[in-house]
């Protein structure tokens, strides 16, 4: 699939790809540098980068009566099209012909209809002539999995047939002949293991992954100045949304598409022209998010794809990986050993269910930890991890205070307030913060909810949330508490390097833009904090924020922050009800 235009190698340098200039003697800047320049593919460029690597080595060995080690050249390119497979092939050949091992490193492109013939016997002379033109160069077969009937394509005996002649050509001119076949990644897997002398001969397989938004909108960008176009403000964000909001399905066309996008905005600002003239001659040239508009509207009629997600009753650890409440519990700094204790529940509930079992104590919790540590944050993705696996029948999560819902106003009072929330949190999750009012009445409270959850143990699901010494002296003072709650987590506080890295999260959820020595800088400021929690980092960066003007961070904002010995920095103390996030 050709590559897109846009991929200007002068425009948008790659920092991190290797330099070119490393080349020896600079034989390879040429076709290196171009490489390097091209947008995103930072794996595609080191492992080609390696493999070319690999074969000067092996020439500087020759040079040297040193026996060379075995090595194929052939590749695979894996991956969605639109990816720059075609211009990755045309400058590995390139490359090639600089440093000896092809004559000419020209690239001949084929596809099914190329090799297959219509009738038996003309297919390995197609072949045969077609591959005859790329000897000295880089054979590049698009959609080679169309060539196997095992693989989906059509027509099982002559597409084996351009098989069988291409590995025999391929054998007969190993030193003459580079052969690169591409595909969508599964596909060519299934191409790979139809036929063993294919697997042999393809050693090496290069993954092309999907662009990233930044990416696509670079590239149209690119277009758009190659064109002579400019873009407002206004268009790149809306490039942006597009990109974003566009479907990202296996056939997603990447280059393709923000070149279709970029032919659509120059039809549309040509419309809008027609009906409004330019009064500026730099109009003309000028691309907005008025002609973005109507390409954004087109996504909002798209029917919405269900999403395809693993059997629960058959696969029930790759549904837990795949839901979404799972993956924020994932990226939420710290207690890495309460995120696998909060899996390994979930498993067990997904098992229970699958055989028809009451999960009774299992789904149940006492969570501990210090007030901001997270634990609201904790709580409330489990809960959702159980409705989204259909874990509970319905969804909703009531929370209630010993201190405040739950308190009574007379004595036997305190039996009709549990009666209420257990039955509100019915088919779902009752969280239940406990605060111990000094009165004596909090474990009153939790002997009631101990005797009433005995009658349907296991829905609702109840999450008992309490500082860190008060789970031990509960079960002391409350008979058959443990009974009842099959899960105790607890929740420790964070390190120096996590109430950085939450510190930086929250900057970057505000908007700001964190250069790396403020980033590196931000955990001096965080081992000054009184408390390592949540809350604590929140603090930091909201004063770290408010003392700054601007959206990107600079060193002296943090510096100015300590020496004004900002109160919300050095003397942060719990209090309030802030919410805690990752």
């Amino acid at each position: 699939s050709p590559a897109p235009a846009g991929y200007a190698p002068d425009e948008v340098p790659d920092p991190d790809g290797p330099s070119a200039g490393d080349a020896a003697d600079g034989e390879l800047d040429g076709p290196l540098r171009e490489l390097n320049g091209l947008i995103g593919l930072r794996g595609v460029k080191q492992e080609v980068t390696a493999l070319i690597n690999l074969i000067r080595m092996s020439q500087v060995r020759q040079q040297m009566g040193l026996p060379m080690p075995p090595m194929s050249r052939h590749l695979v390119f894996a991956g969605p099209p639109g990816t720059g497979k075609t211009t990755v092939a045309r400058l590995y050949g390139a490359v090639l012909a600089e440093l000896g091992i092809l004559a000419k490193g020209h690239m001949i492109e084929a596809a099914r209809a190329d090799l297959v013939g219509q009738y038996i016997g003309s297919t390995a002379i197609k072949t045969t002539e077609l591959v005859n033109k790329a000897i000295g160069g880089v054979l590049f077969i698009d959609e080679a999995y169309t060539l196997s009937a095992g693989s989906g394509g059509s027509g099982p005996d002559f597409g084996q047939e351009a098989i069988d002649a291409l590995m025999k050509i391929m054998e007969d001119q190993r030193d003459e002949l580079v052969v690169i076949v591409a595909g969508y990644s599964e596909l060519m897997e299934k191409f790979l293991a139809s036929n063993p002398g294919l697997a042999s001969r393809f050693t090496r397989t290069i993954e092309f992954p999907n662009y990233s938004v930044d990416e696509l909108v670079t590239i149209t960008s690119n277009l758009c100045r190659k064109h002579y176009f400019e873009l407002t403000d206004d268009a790149v964000a809306g490039l942006t949304a597009y990109f974003e909001r566009i479907p990202r399905t296996s056939t997603f066309g990447n280059g393709r598409v923000a070149r279709k996008l970029f032919e659509a905005m120059i039809n549309n600002q040509a419309s809008r022209l027609a009906v409004t003239p330019p009064t500026k001659d730099t109009q003309i040239n000028r691309l907005t998010a008025e002609d973005l508009a109507p390409e954004l509207a087109v996504l909002d009629d798209l029917p919405v794809e269900p999403k395809s997600q693993p059997d629960r009753s058959q696969n029930p650890t790759d549904a837990i990986i795949a839901a979404q409440s799972w993956q924020r519990i994932g990226r939420l700094v710290g207690a890495a050993e309460t995120h696998e204790a909060v899996g390994a529940t979930l498993l067990q509930l997904c098992g229970l269910r699958n055989r028809r079992r009451s999960y009774g104590r299992h789904g149940n919790v006492l969570l501990s930890g210090v007030p901001g540590s997270g634990r609201s944050e904790l709580v409330r993705h489990y809960a959702a991890a159980l409705s989204e696996l259909d874990l509970v029948p319905v969804g909703q999560v009531v929370r209630v205070s010993t201190a405040e819902h739950l308190a009574p106003q007379w004595p036997g009072q305190v039996h009709s307030l549990v009666r209420a929330a257990l039955q509100d949190a019915t088919g779902g999750t009752l969280v239940i913060d406990y605060v111990d009012d000094g009165a004596g009445g909090a474990p009153e409270i939790v002997e009631a909810l101990v005797e009433q959850m005995r009658a349907g143990l296991g829905d609702p699901v109840v999450v008992l949330i309490a500082e860190p010494a008060v789970p031990a002296r509960l079960a002391a003072a409350v008979p058959g508490l443990t009974d009842l709650f099959g899960q105790a987590w607890s929740i420790p506080e964070l390190t120096v390097t996590e109430l950085a890295e939450v510190m930086a999260r929250h900057l970057t959820r505000r908007g700001h833009e964190i250069p790396d020595d403020v980033r590196a800088a931000l955990t001096g400021l965080a081992a000054r904090a009184p408390e390592r929690t949540v809350r604590a980092a929140h603090l930091l960066s909201r004063s770290l924020s408010r003392a700054t003007g601007s959206r990107t961070l600079a060193l002296a904002d943090l510096s100015g922050l300590v020496s004004r010995n900002d109160p919300a920095v050095l003397a942060a103390r719990p209090h309030g009800g802030l919410a805690a996030v990752g």
